[in-house]
């Protein structure tokens, strides 16, 4: 379920944090089981957006934040675009090539089809 600003917010208690979700019926309010780390990350952001998933018999929420980020330090700064036929094009002039490793990706695949077409036990060792 995908939550915006008006169907979540987080609520920062003294003994952790919490979610508080809008239903239909009411408002839930489940705290957050989440590390230092997680809980450093969204004291110094803002939740902008969230999405509710249920798997394994369990609920997680996927929380989307806007952070401020610092200027970049130093004199010249470089752009990446990262890409499939050229791996990483930077605004610098650096390029490198990806048609070595989509050649070894396009091998792999191969050899993986035709070991699950195969099926023997051997196959599923290798």
């Amino acid at each position: 379920m995908d939550l915006d600003e008006r169907l979540f917010r987080l609520i920062y208690k003294s003994d952790g944090i919490y979610a508080s979700i809008f239903t239909l019926q009411k408002r839930v309010k489940p705290m957050l089981d989440i590390g230092d780390y997680q809980r450093r990350l969204l004291e110094d952001a803002k939740p902008t957006y969230a999405v509710l998933v249920y798997r394994d018999k369990a609920f997680f929420l996927h929380i989307t934040v806007e952070k401020q980020i610092p200027e970049p330090k130093g004199s010249n700064p470089v752009g990446v675009d990262i890409g499939m036929k050229n791996l990483l094009v930077a605004s610098n002039g650096f390029k490198a090539k990806g048609g070595e490793i989509l050649a070894k990706r396009r091998r792999f695949r191969e050899l993986r089809s035709s070991l699950q077409r195969k099926g023997t036990a051997s196959a599923k060792s290798r």
